[in-house]
């Protein structure tokens, strides 16, 4: 029998799907479950989320769990308590959501952005080195973007460093669910495909746009703005390798040297010596595995303090 205490459930949420399991130290998951995230987040998302995790406790680790561990699509405070920013459940934003649900569990609780989670599976599935600087970029809905320092994650003075899907672009002014406008991510990633496919492919299927259109002048602009985007931290950090994911990344066919290509003719002098590019393995669980790891990282080095 598995003894879930040595095991943390883990949730990845996303705007879209939560994702949830039980993962161990080695990184193995039990007790995966995908379900819709507008089936606990509609009306009250802290009362849904507790109710959530109650109920799959209940059923799959009645004995309880070493701690909780949760990745949101979103700006999380440098404590890692509180979410400052989650476009896609507003009603969370400013909320101290590891208290609230430490004190509703009872049990330890390990919040981070999503991105982090992402880094921390692909960091042990790549054996990526902790040395130096890894850039990750994971391009979906949006463009999460993380900047580890020596296997840390960098997260500035107040905890939102690496939002590089917001940093205003000039010239644009579609609003953004930050509540800025202009922002990266609103040209250079998922919701600039759907606004593509909306005007110039109508109804085609969606995993046909590289295949068939990757001349086309909007789709040209699409990779040349995400390149553009890149390239502007990689100009300004210089970094040791390159982590690429996320869901449009991992489209069919999606033109991944082409696009390395364009971020390398952007930096100054092109790509340094010795600066490598990896990408991330496309795994629907990464997240929630990650989430795992990533609390029991944070817990070794509690320990360890």
């Amino acid at each position: 029998m598995i003894n879930t205490k040595d095991r943390v459930l883990a949730l990845d949420i996303g705007g879209t799907n939560t994702r949830l399991g039980l993962v161990g130290r080695d990184g193995s998951l039990v007790g995966y479950r995908r379900l819709k995230s507008s089936l606990w987040n509609k009306k009250d998302p802290m009362k849904g989320l507790v109710e959530l995790i109650k109920e799959y406790l209940s059923e799959e680790s009645p004995q309880g769990v070493a701690a909780l561990s949760l990745g949101f699509p979103g700006a999380v405070d440098k404590g890692l308590r509180t979410l400052v920013n989650v476009p896609t459940i507003p009603s969370l934003d400013g909320m101290p959501v590891a208290d609230l649900l430490e004190a509703a569990l009872r049990t330890p609780v390990y919040l981070d952005r999503d991105v982090v989670t992402l880094y921390a599976h692909a960091a042990q599935a790549l054996a990526l080195p902790k040395q130096g600087m890894t850039l990750c970029f994971f391009i979906g809905t949006g463009i999460g973007n993380l900047i580890v320092l020596d296997g840390r994650p960098w997260t500035g003075q107040r905890g939102v460093a690496g939002e590089l899907g917001h940093i205003p672009l000039y010239g644009k002014d579609l609003p953004c669910g930050c509540g800025q406008v202009g922002c990266a991510e609103l040209y250079a990633a998922g919701h600039a495909l759907v606004r593509m496919r909306s005007e110039h492919f109508p109804g085609e299927d969606p995993d046909l746009l590289f295949p068939l259109h990757l001349n086309h002048p909007a789709v040209q602009e699409f990779l040349d703005t995400l390149a553009q985007v890149i390239a502007t931290e990689m100009v300004i950090l210089d970094p040791d390798r390159a982590l690429l994911g996320g869901g449009i990344i991992q489209m069919p066919e999606f033109p991944l040297q082409l696009l390395q290509d364009k971020v390398v003719a952007r930096l100054r002098g092109g790509q340094a010596p010795g600066m490598t590019w990896h990408l991330a393995p496309d795994a629907q669980r990464a997240g929630v595995i990650g989430a795992g790891l990533n609390a029991f990282d944070r817990m070794d080095r509690e320990a360890g303090q």
